[in-house]
This record gives C-alpha cells, sequence and structure tokens, in this order.
C-alpha cells in the first residue's frame, strides 16, 4: 500500500519509527534533538503541509520492549486528510531525497485499532553477517498480491546468538503480508515475540481486517511447516472460487 483514497476529510493515525542508533550516526548520540527537531521532523511536516494535511495531534516517545529489539523514536500523529488521498510517498521521498531515510518505518493504524506496516527500511540498518541471506521464494496464486516482504530464508536454528541484533532482526513481529483484494482476505506472518529464540512462527488469515476473529490462526518453530500452511491456506482459498 503506498496511498489511501480519502472521500471526505478524515482523520488517519500513523506512526513513524527510526532506531535510535541510526539516528546517531547522523550527529552522535548526544545530538539526536538536532538531528530529529532540525531536520527529520520539519521534512516530514513540511510534506503534510505542502498537501494541506492537518497535524490534528502528535506525540513523540522512546519505545525499548523488547530485550534484543533496538531503542526506537516513535513519533505517532493524528491527520486530517482532504481528498482526493493520501500518499505514503509524500514523507518517504523527501526523507530519502535529504539522505534520512535509513532505518524509517511508517504504520498505518486501521479501523480495528491494530498498527499495518506500510513501508519499512529497516534491514538496512543492520548487517547480516551469517550470509548473504536471500528473502523466502514464494509462489502466489494469481489472485493473490505480496504487499509486505521481510520473510527471509534462513531457520530459526541457523541463529548462534539471538542476543545479536545483527542476526536475531530477521525473526521480527512483521514479516510478511500477502493480499487477496477479491475476497477481502489478508495472510500475516510474524516472529512472536520478536527478536527471542522461544519465539514462534504465527500464520494469521484475516478476513475485513478482522484482526479479533482470525479465518485461521497457528503458530509453529519449523520454517518448513509455516511455509506448508501457507501453501495449504492459498490453496484451499484458490479451491473456494
Amino acid at each position: 500500500m503506498t496511498e489511501l483514497k480519502i472521500n471526505y476529510p478524515k482523520p488517519i493515525e500513523i506512526i513513524i519509527e527510526f532506531p535510535i542508533s541510526v539516528l546517531s550516526q547522523y550527529r552522535g548520540g548526544d545530538n539526536l534533538d538536532e538531528t530529529w527537531d532540525d531536520n527529520i521532523m520539519p521534512i516530514i511536516h513540511g510534506a503534510l503541509l505542502e498537501h494541506n494535511i492537518h497535524i490534528k495531534q502528535r506525540k513523540l516517545d522512546f519505545v525499548n520492549n523488547a530485550k534484543n529489539k533496538p531503542e526506537t523514536l516513535c513519533y505517532s500523529m493524528e491527520l486530517i486528510v482532504p481528498p482526493p488521498l493520501f500518499s505514503f510517498t509524500w514523507i518517504v521521498n523527501p526523507l530519502k531525497e535529504s539522505c534520512f531515510e535509513k532505518g524509517l518505518c511508517i504504520k498505518l493504524k486501521t479501523d480495528y485499532g491494530n498498527y499495518e506496516m506500510i513501508y519499512s527500511n529497516f534491514e538496512e540498518t543492520v548487517n547480516k553477517p551469517i550470509k548473504n541471506i536471500e528473502k523466502q521464494s514464494l509462489i502466489l496464486p494469481d489472485d493473490w498480491i505480496m504487499t509486505y516482504n521481510e520473510f527471509y530464508d534462513i531457520d530459526p536454528s541457523e541463529i548462534n546468538d539471538w542476543g545479536d541484533i545483527s542476526q536475531s532482526c530477521f525473526f521480527k513481529e512483521d514479516m510478511l503480508q500477502i493480499k487477496n483484494n477479491g475476497k477481502n482476505l489478508l495472510l500475516d506472518l510474524g516472529w512472536y515475540p520478536e527478536f527471542k529464540k522461544e519465539g514462534r512462527y504465527c500464520i494469521h488469515l484475516i478476513e475485513d481486517y478482522n484482526w479479533e476473529k482470525p479465518l485461521v490462526k497457528k503458530h509453529t518453530k519449523s520454517k518448513t511447516k509455516t511455509l506448508k500452511i501457507i501453501e495449504d491456506i492459498l490453496l484451499k482459498t484458490e479451491a473456494e472460487k
């Protein structure tokens, strides 16, 4: 998803995230205020104002909920967006042009209260010393499209040190999302709890964004079983045409 259709002025809520370790690379850890207040935040605000988007509320937090997850700057905003659309590229492109895209993540609050990953540049913020890891190959039926893919071809058993974020970063909450727009279905894959050895793959099949009542909810530590579950779900929905 790169844009939202807007039929009337409406509020939307987004979260913009940056790892503190990335922000510290610009002017040092002691100058985060300068990096954020004088550079990144004005770029974001300027991009929104350029498209007549009103910032109704905003909040800045520093979050470190997981032992192995880098401390993160989280900038929450409630926006009033005029028609006819809202494009996330309006935020991404100015940051990219100013070389502040590294580590950027953007999440959108859905009608059901959860946040959906819209854009992520997180994979470029870490080294990957295990091997040259490719993204997992998946064959999708014609009715399914991949909207987000951070599912890498690496087995949990290959992680030597789960405390090393450059290794455990592959096992996070937002790994894969595949959509079937014709049937309003969303297949979601993540590792919970993220970056943790005791975590598991969690596969959900959601209809009409109803996360409270998934059509399918399965857990496994096996990557092989995960791929089989995904294949079975896709084949079953394809057969129900």
